[in-house]
């Protein structure tokens, strides 16, 4: 059967048509749009950056010492990643070191505290025991009572001879490096526990047999990050007190 010239030239119209909505062209992407869903996926980019660059930051904090009104120097400590290990001790101690909530109570604070001195804490006496012990005002920052954490305390427990420590684990080269071995501490027992005490211990200079043992019961914060010649200094102190004459965190 002949098919009639009229018929086929509707066929081919049709054909071409139909040809013609699904081309190459049919499917591109107007050039507003793409400029649109780059500038999102752009901006997306640099957001997480700066997410991960905000979050790569470690907080650093600092105390000057003084002895009888002289002057000793900073020592700066770096709490690493104790804010997520242990939130409300860092927390805490933040709040003390920068006085945020002196306003309210102004024993919340560290500066005009002095160190613990007795011949434990001097180092030309054989009963120094490696260890300088801030005890403060006894009134922690961020909640009526001593500060309990135990669900985060057993996340990042560390056994050593004679007993476990807490937080930050001692050990890793990068982190002692400048510091000479050098840590921030927070008692996890007895009276000053959970309050506003904490202790700078020197566990790298420490004789062998004592070491690590000596964070035993406590909780490491933060790692000496400069200062080990202030420390220094300050142990070897036999005419009074180290007191910190000023706190707060390193911009």
């Amino acid at each position: 059967m002949k098919m009639s010239a009229f018929r086929m030239q509707i066929i081919l119209t049709w054909c071409s048509a139909f040809l013609l909505r699904f081309s190459p062209e049919a499917f591109q992407v107007p050039s507003s749009h793409l400029e649109r869903t780059n500038q999102r996926r752009h901006i997306s980019a640099t957001e997480q950056k700066d997410y991960v660059e905000n979050q790569s930051e470690d907080t650093r904090i600092f105390f000057d010492i003084a002895v009888c009104d002289q002057e000793l120097g900073r020592i700066v400590f770096n709490l690493k990643d104790s804010e997520r290990i242990l939130p409300l001790h860092h927390e805490n101690l933040v709040k003390l070191v920068t006085g945020a909530v002196r306003s309210i109570d102004n024993r919340c604070s560290y500066v005009n505290c002095s160190f613990k001195h007795s011949p434990q804490f001097v180092e030309t006496f054989p009963q120094y025991r490696w260890a300088h012990t801030l005890q403060g005002r006894g009134k922690n920052a961020v909640r009526e009572d001593r500060i309990s954490d135990p669900q985060h305390l057993k996340n990042c427990q560390h056994s050593v001879y004679g007993g476990v420590y807490y937080g930050l684990e001692y050990g890793a080269a990068e982190d002692f490096e400048n510091g000479e071995g050098v840590v921030l501490t927070v008692p996890l027992v007895g009276a000053y526990r959970g309050s506003t005490s904490f202790s700078i211990v020197r566990v790298g200079e420490s004789p062998q047999e004592w070491r690590e043992r000596l964070l035993i019961e406590s909780a490491v914060l933060g790692v000496l990050e400069s200062g080990i010649d202030v420390l220094r200094e300050m142990a070897r102190q036999t005419s009074g007190p180290p007191t910190v004459v000023a706190s707060g965190m390193v911009e």
